[in-house]
């Protein structure tokens, strides 16, 4: 969810002041089995229930959301780093 929030969720803004429409869960498309790459790699631990964790869950799901924020300072920095390749300033704010 958090990387579909960033990368490729369909935004749709209000024309007029250009408020952010798709601002909640319910709004916004969150990506689809078909959107992802095929993972053929995954261990399943047999025994691994753990007692310290409120019904032995192993993880979270809000702090991969949060983090997701570096997507947009990754996406940023790739830019910068293009725009010195070709010669163009990379100190001045521009549009992502």
């Amino acid at each position: 969810m958090g990387l579909g929030y960033w990368t490729c969720e369909k935004l749709v803004y209000n024309p007029s002041n250009g408020e952010l429409m798709t601002n909640r869960t319910w709004l916004y498309y969150i990506p689809q089995s078909l959107d992802i790459p095929q993972v053929s790699t995954i261990i399943c631990q047999k025994n691994s229930y753990s007692t310290e964790a409120v019904y032995g869950a192993k993880g979270t799901g809000e702090p991969a959301t949060c983090l997701s924020v570096v997507i947009s300072f990754a996406l940023r920095a790739a830019m910068q780093a293009a725009r010195k390749d070709c010669g163009l300033p990379d100190d001045e704010w521009f549009q992502i």
